[in-house]
């Protein structure tokens, strides 16, 4: 059985990106993520999820904040809730489609939780 590889990049904070590693982004341009940044300061963070080679997604995604942690504590018997709790909150930005493969959905979910 082929276990499944995936990276989860994040690395430096997107104004320290060179123009080369920005055109490299899909899933978000230059002026949503300064408009996310404006409205959520440090909390926001650039994800990079590497399913293979040839795909890759890009998010932006917000630290979840005590309100949205209190809602998932409520959820606590109901797994899949408190995650979409997570999901519907704190992605900001990206390819909300590619959360459909489960790689791509736990890349994003483990990214939140760092």
């Amino acid at each position: 059985m082929e276990v499944e590889e995936k990276k989860i990049k994040t690395g430096k904070p997107y104004e320290e990106l060179t123009t080369e590693e920005k055109a490299l982004i899909v899933d978000f341009t230059e002026e949503e993520h300064t408009e996310l940044k404006l409205k959520y300061g440090k909390r926001l963070k650039h994800v990079t999820v590497q399913v293979d080679e040839d795909e890759r997604y890009d998010y932006l995604i917000v630290r979840p904040n005590k309100n949205i942690l209190l809602a998932m504590a409520k959820k606590k018997d109901d797994l899949e809730e408190a995650n979409d709790i997570l999901i519907r909150n704190c992605v900001a930005a990206g390819n909300m489609k590619a959360l459909e493969d489960s790689a791509v959905y736990t890349s994003v979910l483990t990214a939140i939780g760092q």
